[in-house]
């Protein structure tokens, strides 16, 4: 079970840590993963994104790369939102299976 997980883990990490981030080998992290509804997503997006549409994720970067953080404490990357609406919505459209 954990080999199939890693891709997932991999894909909402990137996504919470934001692109061209690194992370140091063996420091703690910490990723909060949200499970919303549609009219929740729609809302975030439009408000932060400027568009008035439901999406399958959307990730808040809690942290920018400048700020200062505590020795030893965990990284705190951010937020990610997972849509399972959206994702199996869109699955359906593109006759794929939700990944």
């Amino acid at each position: 079970m954990t080999a199939a997980l890693d891709p997932l883990v991999e894909a909402t990490v990137t996504a919470g840590a934001g692109p061209g981030a690194a992370i140091e080998p063996g420091r703690p992290a910490e990723l909060s993963v949200v499970f919303a509804d549609d009219a929740t997503v729609r809302r975030l997006n439009r408000e932060y994104r400027g568009k008035d549409a439901p999406t399958n994720v959307l990730s808040f970067a809690l942290t920018e790369a400048d700020e200062p953080d505590f020795p030893g404490a965990p990284l705190v990357l951010g937020d990610v939102l997972l849509v399972l609406e959206t994702v199996l919505t869109e699955a359906e459209r593109d006759n794929k299976a939700p990944a």
